[in-house]
């Protein structure tokens, strides 16, 4: 990313944090995290709650809507595991301190299950722990008892030893890293690297399961989402920053990227194939361990190595590498 872009990048991540409220709408039966007061089929959640900090609560809410998030968890299926989630509101993103989060699981077409509750920290985040499942992706809600706005979230439970694909999001399965710029600023949509989703596809038909980690804020988690979901890659945990300071290009996107893919490693998961397009991802990727003949790079720095690592494997086009991928 050269530096006017990493100029603009940090102007737009401060318009995001900053600037007016980001909502996605998707029908119920999508998983995301952005999402306005609405009910949802079949979700009873009977009447709202007290607070528990009336004041600073309702100070809160006065900034504007709901501004809530949530990471997709990963872990160890037939383990404990924890969903979390980020609530505040308005422009400014204030944090709703204190308060009760009701978690109900999807259990159906058109029902849930109340499975957990927690409090916001000082930050507004909750993690709410969750009894052990088997493998497989679960759908979950996260309801502010105090006035019913909600956040959805997802949470994969592999196997140990299962194998996973990683894949960057900006320049690597969008055409360029100033689509996220495009996408807010001018509310277009992104575009999209031919056969990019085919690849994707070609992962999961081999037992392979895709992670989404990209360098943009979890203010942002709402709209990759929905891009995601709208250009039919297959589903897989999203991961953005938690802070805009590891949004920054460069060195700090690379340490948030490396931290990640530890804790993927520290889970006994197999990363079989890892792709990117910044140098940040070449050093992240190798740094991490993932094998060279196993880091694909697409863009200017095709084919690039991290210093003191062997250089990773050009991608020139997506459908010319599924070939490869497939013979």
């Amino acid at each position: 990313m050269n530096t006017l872009k990493s100029l603009t990048f940090v102007s737009l991540l401060a318009v995001t944090a900053c600037g007016p409220r980001i909502t996605v709408n998707l029908p119920p039966t999508t998983s995301t995290q952005v999402t306005p007061v609405a009910p949802l089929c079949g979700l009873a959640l009977g009447e709202v709650t007290p607070w528990n900090h009336s004041v600073r609560a309702g100070f809160a809410t006065e900034m504007g809507g709901a501004h809530h998030s949530s990471q997709g968890s990963i872990a160890i299926a037939n383990e404990a595991y924890v969903v979390e989630g980020k609530f505040a509101y308005g422009a400014v993103s204030k944090d709703l301190e204190g308060e009760h989060i009701r978690a109900f699981l999807r259990t159906g077409e058109c029902s849930y299950e109340e499975v957990g509750f927690g409090t916001t920290d000082s930050d507004g985040r909750v993690s709410i722990e969750m009894e052990p499942r088997d493998p497989g992706t679960y759908e979950y809600v996260l309801v502010v008892a105090g006035d019913h706005t909600i956040a959805r979230s997802t949470a994969t439970l592999l196997a140990r030893g299962a194998q996973i694909a990683v894949f960057d999001i900006d320049g690597t399965l969008t055409t360029d890293d100033g689509e996220v710029f495009e996408e807010v600023l001018l509310n277009g949509t992104p575009e999209m690297h031919d056969g990019a989703v085919g690849v994707v596809e070609h992962y999961v038909a081999n037992g392979v399961q895709p992670i989404y980690v990209t360098g943009r804020t979890y203010h942002l988690t709402g709209k990759t989402l929905a891009w995601l979901e709208g250009r039919g890659f297959p589903a897989g945990s999203l991961h953005t920053t938690d802070s805009i300071g590891d949004a920054l290009p460069g060195d700090e996107v690379e340490a948030y990227k490396l931290a990640f893919l530890e804790s993927l490693k520290a889970l006994d998961l197999e990363i079989v194939a890892a792709y990117g397009n910044a140098s940040s991802d070449v050093c992240a990727y190798a740094r991490a361990g993932v094998a060279s003949d196993a880091t694909f790079i697409i863009g200017e720095n095709a084919g690039t190595a991290c210093e003191g690592f062997d250089a990773s494997q050009p991608v020139m086009s997506y459908p010319t590498h599924l070939e490869g991928l497939t013979r």
